[in-house]
């Protein structure tokens, strides 16, 4: 089974499926594959039609996670979780594991399972799932990348002040993301999504369970800074997205930046927001789905 394959396998379908990198050996994946019904032995290599890869992409969001964290892991320099960076070279080694809920508030004032705790500024905690009960912060926010996560003390005085003692968690990659995902489904605080602006940070922001906002610019904020820097690989390695992000933009109240994003054919990142100082605002959402 897909799971079952190891890291560097993996890495290297999911190469395959986003990018159409190498080959997929038959000794190393024959079987996995054909126990889903995919795929035809040439020689010493496994041959999929196109309905079977994209089936094969389908199985391996479902049940491994995000194709991008693979197929781009050691590529891309600015992420933490991809590659590690100076801000903090051990936070980078492990940032998250399957069911870990990891952690930050702004005043360092922690209030979980009915207790209170402080712990030095700009530090993160980080608890099981199962050890966490419930959470008295009123509000929960679900930060997608590691970043901009680890950097938010320095970038405060940009989100709205009713964020001011919410609770922000770190989403993880791949499996990781069970455990923060579980925990939404589980508390009845509210939930608000901060996630890059792009087709995939779209689909990701409204499909966190429970999610009830998101964190982006407004419209006038992107067309006014001109040192913003727009990623133009994001929209071309997110094609998949791009349909699913249109339906949820429409649906709800930025229709207008996904505009701005395909116009451009481009994506904006959360490291962008902030080098840039970009304000974020509350986007409302609705129709979710999870």
């Amino acid at each position: 089974m897909l799971p079952a394959l190891s890291k560097q396998n993996k890495i290297i379908l999911a190469k395959f499926i986003d990018k159409g990198v190498g080959t997929l050996s038959f000794s190393k994946f024959g079987q996995t594959l054909a126990s889903y019904g995919l795929g035809v032995r040439r020689e010493h290599y496994v041959y999929l039609s196109p309905d079977e890869k994209r089936d094969l992409a389908k199985l391996f969001e479902l049940e491994i996670g995000e194709i991008e964290f693979f197929s781009d892991f050691n590529e891309n320099a600015d992420r933490l979780e991809m590659q590690g960076s100076s801000v903090d070279e051990k936070l980078s080694k492990l940032a998250v594991t399957v069911n870990d809920i990891r952690m930050f508030s702004f005043s360092g004032k922690y209030h979980i399972n009915s207790d209170s705790f402080v712990l030095p500024p700009n530090s993160n905690l980080t608890m099981h799932y199962n050890d966490v009960t419930t959470i008295e912060h009123d509000i929960i926010v679900v930060c997608e990348n590691l970043t901009p996560f680890i950097q938010l003390g320095g970038y405060r005085r940009l989100l709205p002040q009713e964020l001011t003692d919410a609770l922000f968690i770190y989403r993880g990659n791949g499996t990781s993301v069970s455990g923060v995902y579980k925990l939404c489904n589980k508390v009845p605080n509210k939930i608000i999504a901060m996630t890059d602006l792009d087709p995939s940070g779209i689909v990701i922001a409204n499909t966190i369970p429970n999610v009830s906002a998101v964190l982006y610019p407004q419209i006038s904020s992107l067309e006014q800074t001109p040192s913003l820097k727009h990623q133009n690989k994001l929209w071309e390695k997110q094609l998949r997205f791009i349909d699913s992000a249109k339906e949820y933009s429409i649906k709800n109240e930025f229709y207008s930046l996904f505009k701005y994003l395909e116009n451009k054919s481009t994506g904006v990142t959360q490291e962008a927001f902030f080098s840039s100082n970009l304000n974020l605002e509350l986007f409302n959402l609705s129709n979710m789905e999870y």
